[in-house]
C-alpha cells in the first residue's frame, strides 16, 4: 500500500447560508449548510459549544459521510450581559450514498447534539458524462512486456478544468516494487478540442515474479467549484487498469552468473601515472566506470579489484550514483584502484567483463574492457635490494692507515680498535637476522592456524562469504544485495539467478522475512524497517535454503547443509 502526495490546489470556501435544519440542547448546537444535496455534492457541518475544552467524538459520521476537511474556531463577542465566547468546528462532508442520510448525535463534553437527516438525490445521466468531460485519468506503461526484476515506468495524468482539490486514491501493488519515480509535472494541454490542465506523477515498477502484472486504475477524488456563489461538487474519476506480462529469466542465461536485465551497459576506464617509463614503486592509479541504463543501484554488479604477481592493488569505497530519467534509473559506478608495480616485470591485466541481458534487442550481452599490458621499464638497482649481511664499504676494509707518525703501541691499539668495531656490527646484525626470523615463523603458524580454521571452504568461497559479511557489518544493503547471490551461489549447493528466486525458495521465516527486510529497505516507498545488517549476516550463515536433499531429519523433512558453515 502506497499513500501518494495530495496534489492539489486551489481552496475555495464553500460560502452558502445555513438552513434552518439544527439540533441542539443546552450548550451545544449542530446544523447543516443544506439539507437537500445530489450525490456529487458536499456540504458543511458545524458545531457550536460554550465547551472551551470540549473535544467533540467525529467518528460516526464516516458511517455515511466523507469528512474532506475539518476546522476549529475559537470566537467571542460582547454584549450588554458580557463577554460570551465559544467553539465552533466546520466540517465539509461528502455523502456516500443517495437516499436519507442521518448526522448521528455527537458527543461534545458533557452535552450531545441531536441528529440530523439530509436527503441525498442522484444525478443524471447527462450530469455524469459532463463530469467525465471536465476531468478524467490516463495511465500509461513504458512497456507492456517486461522480464522479472527490469524496471518499468508508469505514467499517470490527471486531467481536469475548474478550481480543484483532490487527491490521488492509494493503490495496492504487492506484486512488485514500486514507488514515485520524481516528482509532479504541472502543465497545460489540449486534448479533445478542449484546453486543460494536467497533473502528471511518474512510477517506477519493478516485478519481482514472473506472470501477469495487474495495475490496479488510478483514481482521483475531490471537489470542484460548480458556479460563482462558491458551492463545491464532488467528482471521482479512476483510470483504466493496466496488464503486464513479466517474463522469466531466460533459459539461455548462464546459471552461475547474477541476472541483470538493462537497456545497456558501457564500460571505460581512465589512467594517471602512465607517462614516461615505470618503475617498481610508482603509483599508477585507474578509474573504470560503469553505465547501466534502466536498472537500479541495487542490482549493479560488483568490479572486484584482480590479485596479480606483478604489482600490488589498492581499491577504494565503490562510488554509486542513481539518477532519475524518463526512461528510467540510470545507475553510475566508479571503481578506483591504485597500483604498484614491486619488481621489474610487465604487468599483466586481466580483461574486465559484464555480462547482461539487453533487454532492448531481447539477448545476451558482454560488455567489456580488454585485457591491458603495462611495461615496467625500470628496475630495482643494488641499493635498492635487501641483503642481510651489512654493507662494509671497500674503502674501510682496505684502509691503510699512515703509521709514519705513531710508535708500535699506537698502531696496534689502533688496528684492534678498527677489528673490535667490525666485530661488533656483525654481532648486532646477528641478533636482528635472527628476531626477524622468528617474526616470520610467528605469523606463518597463525596463518596456518586461521587457514586450519578456514578449512570448510575454498579460497574462493572464504572470499565471497568475507564480502557479504563485511557489507553486512558495514550496514551496507546496496552491496549487500550486490554479493548476495555470489557468496550463496560459491556454497556449490544452488544456483539462484536472480534475489527474488532465493527468497522464493527460501522456506525458513525468520530468513525469508531479512531477505524481504533487505529489498524493502532499498525499494519500498513506504518507510520500511531500516535494514540491520548484523542480524541478516546471522540469519544468512545458519539457515539452510529448500534444496535436493543432502540429508534427512527424523520427521521426513528435506535440508540442506548450512551455506557458510560455523564460522
Amino acid at each position: 500500500m502506497v499513500r501518494l502526495v495530495h496534489f492539489g490546489l486551489i481552496l475555495l470556501s464553500s460560502l452558502g447560508l445555513l438552513t434552518i435544519s439544527f439540533g441542539a440542547q443546552a450548550g451545544v448546537l449542530a446544523q447543516v449548510s443544506e439539507s437537500t444535496i445530489t450525490e456529487n455534492e458536499s456540504f458543511n457541518l458545524t458545531i457550536r459549544s460554550d465547551e472551551d475544552s470540549a473535544n467533540p467524538d467525529f467518528s460516526l459520521l464516516s458511517v455515511n459521510f466523507d469528512i474532506l476537511n475539518t476546522q476549529r474556531m475559537q470566537q467571542s463577542s460582547l454584549t450588554n450581559a458580557g463577554r460570551r465566547s465559544w467553539v465552533e468546528w466546520t466540517l465539509v462532508l461528502a455523502p456516500k450514498n443517495t437516499g436519507t442520510l442521518r448526522i448521528p448525535p455527537i458527543q461534545v463534553g458533557n452535552d450531545k447534539t441531536t441528529a440530523i437527516d439530509v436527503k441525498v438525490l442522484p444525478i443524471s445521466a447527462e450530469q455524469k458524462q459532463k463530469i467525465k468531460e471536465r476531468f478524467f485519468v490516463e495511465a500509461q506503461v513504458s512497456s507492456e512486456q517486461v522480464y522479472v526484476e527490469e524496471n518499468l515506468i508508469l505514467t499517470v495524468k490527471f486531467y481536469y478544468q475548474g478550481s480543484v482539490q483532490g487527491a490521488w486514491n492509494d493503490v495496492d501493488l504487492s506484486s512488485a516494487l514500486f514507488e514515485p519515480w520524481g516528482k509532479d509535472k504541472r502543465y497545460q494541454a489540449r486534448k479533445n478540442g478542449q484546453n486543460y490542465r494536467v497533473v502528471e506523477q511518474n512510477y517506477r515498477i519493478k516485478p519481482i515474479s514472473p506472470g501477469n502484472l495487474y495495475i490496479p486504475a488510478f483514481g482521483v477524488s475531490g471537489d470542484y467549484q460548480a458556479n460563482s456563489w462558491g458551492k463545491r461538487t464532488r467528482f471521482s474519476v479512476k483510470s483504466n487498469p493496466v496488464k503486464v506480462e513479466v517474463k522469466d529469466i531466460p533459459a539461455s542465461w548462464p546459471t552461475s552468473t547474477p541476472w541483470l536485465p538493462a537497456s545497456g551497459i558501457e564500460l571505460k576506464d581512465s589512467w594517471t601515472g602512465l607517462t614516461g617509463n615505470i618503475s617498481p614503486g610508482d603509483n599508477i592509479n585507474r578509474t573504470i566506470t560503469m553505465v547501466i541504463t534502466n536498472q537500479d543501484k541495487s542490482s549493479a554488479p560488483k568490479l572486484p579489484a584482480p590479485k596479480l604477481a606483478q604489482a600490488k592493488i589498492y581499491a577504494d569505497d565503490t562510488q554509486v550514483d542513481e539518477q532519475q530519467t524518463n526512461e528510467g534509473p540510470l545507475t553510475i559506478i566508479k571503481e578506483n584502484w591504485a597500483l604498484v608495480p614491486v619488481g621489474n616485470a610487465d604487468i599483466q591485466l586481466p580483461a574486465i567483463e559484464v555480462t547482461w541481458w539487453n533487454t532492448q534487442t531481447d539477448r545476451l550481452e558482454v560488455s567489456r574492457l580488454p585485457q591491458k599490458t603495462i611495461s615496467v621499464t625500470g628496475s630495482l638497482t643494488p641499493n635498492q635490494a635487501p641483503s642481510a649481511e651489512p654493507v662494509i664499504p671497500e674503502q674501510v676494509l682496505n684502509v691503510q692507515p699512515d703509521l709514519s707518525n705513531l710508535t708500535n703501541v699506537a698502531v696496534s691499539e689502533a688496528l684492534d680498535d678498527l677489528k673490535g668495531q667490525l666485530r661488533t656490527w656483525q654481532v648486532i646484525t646477528l641478533i636482528l637476522a635472527v628476531a626477524v626470523l622468528f617474526l616470520a615463523w610467528q605469523l606463518l603458524a597463525v596463518r596456518r592456524a586461521a587457514k586450519a580454521d578456514d578449512s570448510n571452504h575454498t579460497p574462493k568461497q572464504a572470499k565471497a562469504w568475507d564480502q557479504l559479511k563485511q557489507h553486512c557489518m558495514n550496514n551496507d544493503p546496496i552491496a549487500v544485495r550486490a554479493t548476495l547471490l555470489n557468496a550463496v551461489n560459491e556454497s556449490g549447493q544452488f544456483t539462484f539467478k536472480s534475489v527474488a528466486e532465493l527468497i522464493a525458495t527460501c522456506q525458513q521465516d525468520p530468513l525469508k522475512l531479512q531477505l524481504q527486510l533487505l529489498d524493502q529497505s532499498l525499494f519500498s516507498a513506504q518507510g520500511a524497517r531500516e535494514f540491520n545488517g548484523q542480524t541478516f549476516w546471522q540469519q544468512i550463515k545458519s539457515l539452510p535454503f529448500t534444496a535436493p536433499a543432502t540429508s534427512t531429519d527424523k520427521s521426513g523433512y528435506h535440508y540442506s547443509t548450512t551455506l557458510y558453515g560455523q564460522n
